[in-house]
């Protein structure tokens, strides 16, 4: 009875995985978006651009 229901249970959170995994990756069109200098940056910097430092974003200038 109970290795029944653990046997449930698992089919349950699966399939769900399996679902997780098939969905497809959304594209994001960057053409034309500048980004931050700073290395692992990826803050975009329209209306975002450090007033000190020209190329970086406010967080990173």
């Amino acid at each position: 009875m109970i290795n029944e229901n653990m046997a449930a249970k698992s089919d349950k959170t699966d399939k769900s995985v399996k679902t997780a995994k098939s969905a497809k990756p959304v594209k994001i069109d960057l053409k034309g978006v500048v980004f931050c200098k700073a290395k692992g940056c990826m803050n975009g910097l329209y209306k975002n651009e450090s007033s000190s430092l020209r190329g970086y974003c406010q967080d990173c200038g």
